[in-house]
């Protein structure tokens, strides 16, 4: 009789610690689902995020590739402007040599309009 309680007592110890490691096997498997829930929560967060700044990324791009025909589309006006601007130089150059020979010439028939009225007085007087 005393072996059959060895063996009952022995069958319950055995039983009392399957029922611990069980329950220490379901408490890890638990933990661990825990533990992958949290990670999948992160990194759907972190995809999230990621697809967040590849949007902002895409309009950035977007955004540089106006701001760079912008700048292209500036740096034709202010070409065309140089040339115009040119141009304008040149024909002030023209305007003033026409100006300074117009000048000259005026200065030359003044003198000589002034030569005229002076032999003009002198027939004027001898008579």
């Amino acid at each position: 009789m005393v072996a059959i309680l060895i063996i009952i007592a022995l069958l319950v110890v055995v039983a009392v610690g399957a029922g611990i490691y069980s329950r220490r096997k379901a408490a890890e498997r638990a933990r661990v689902e825990q533990e992958r829930q949290v990670i999948a929560g992160e990194l759907s967060g972190h995809q999230q995020e990621r697809d967040a700044i590849v949007s902002r990324a895409g309009s950035a791009v977007g955004e540089a590739r106006e701001h760079r025909a912008a700048a292209e589309e500036h740096a034709e006006q202010a070409r065309r402007h140089e040339q115009e601007a040119a141009r304008h130089a040149e024909a002030a150059e023209t305007a003033e040599s026409r100006f300074t020979r117009a000048r000259d010439a005026a200065e030359r028939h003044g003198e000589r309009a002034e030569d005229a009225q002076r032999r003009l007085d002198e027939l004027g007087d001898r008579r």
